[in-house]
């Protein structure tokens, strides 16, 4: 809260408070007065501090608890609303007008401020916006990736990086409402099948895999392509350790030497498949002088 200085938890509920905001363990004595800004705070580096959010439209101050129940009316509304964007830009500070005077230029002041103990952004600075996925697409490339599997496991190279981990990744990274756990083990289960292996071996390796990728998702996503490599690195040594322990219990056999360097190579290859899997999302719709996306 701008005012005071002091910060609330808020929860929106559409159904029971008809869109409004609902502030949380709020002191009955609190500093709190109708109309007061809500502001986002920034301390959880997702949402830059300083956006507005709502306003404190009723505060119900109850003598039989010790809390107060307090709802605010959020800025915008999202009835009928599928997706939201937030966008925020950087270096903006507030200009007192000839009319604002001394309380125009403490708020630019507090804005700055704000800005410099919380530089966290919604999306790093010169990252281009990418289209929506095309879900064909995605099948495609699962299938392109388990035939070109498929003809490496002819060769019978250990060394050879996996593909269909990597697209795995990649999908459970920037595409985790479509790919996730269950697409995993469905691509881990066909190619246990098609090198007639231990059923379930492939398959609880990738799941493991997306598991993991689900985990460092939003940590992976604020990285560029090449620096990702650095960050997925772990993910395909885990897996592959993963893999190595079950064939030493399914069939008493240790790893060959030859089978160590395939996560390295996996992840020297996850700018090159992220850069094919991301040019589609990457051209330009309906491009113009006006609207160059």
């Amino acid at each position: 809260m701008p005012r005071t200085g002091n910060r609330y938890v808020a929860q929106g509920d559409p159904i029971t408070l008809g869109g409004s905001l609902d502030l949380k363990f709020v002191p009955s004595g609190a500093d709190m007065q109708k109309g007061d800004l809500l502001t986002t705070s920034g301390i959880d580096e997702v949402y830059p501090a300083g956006l507005h959010v709502g306003r404190i439209a009723r505060i119900d101050r109850r003598v039989d608890s010790s809390f107060a129940r307090v709802h605010a009316e959020p800025m915008v509304t999202e009835r009928g609303a599928t997706f939201a964007g937030v966008v925020a830009l950087q270096g903006l500070a507030t200009t007192p007008s000839s009319g604002s005077g001394q309380k125009g230029q403490s708020q630019g002041c507090r804005a700055r401020d704000a800005q410099r103990r919380n530089p966290a952004m919604i999306m790093p600075a010169g990252r281009p916006l990418l289209l929506p996925a095309n879900p064909k697409f995605i099948a495609l490339s699962f299938a392109l990736a388990m035939l070109l599997q498929m003809l490496l496991g002819l060769l019978g190279w250990y060394w050879l990086p996996d593909v269909l981990a990597i697209v795995v990744v990649f999908w459970t990274v920037h595409q985790p409402r479509r790919v996730g756990l269950v697409l995993a083990f469905v691509m881990g289960l066909a190619l246990d099948v098609h090198e007639s292996a231990l059923l379930g071996q492939n398959a609880l390796s990738y799941v493991v895999l997306s598991g993991l990728a689900t985990v460092a998702q939003r940590r992976v996503l604020w990285f560029p392509l090449r620096e990702q490599a650095l960050q997925i690195l772990p993910l395909f040594l885990v897996a592959a350790v993963v893999e190595w322990l079950t064939r030493l219990v399914a069939h008493d056999v240790l790893p060959a030497w030859s089978q160590l360097p395939a996560p390295f190579f996996q992840a020297a290859l996850w700018p090159l498949v992220g850069a094919l899997l991301l040019a589609p999302q990457r051209r330009a719709f309906d491009r113009d002088d006006i609207r160059p996306l």
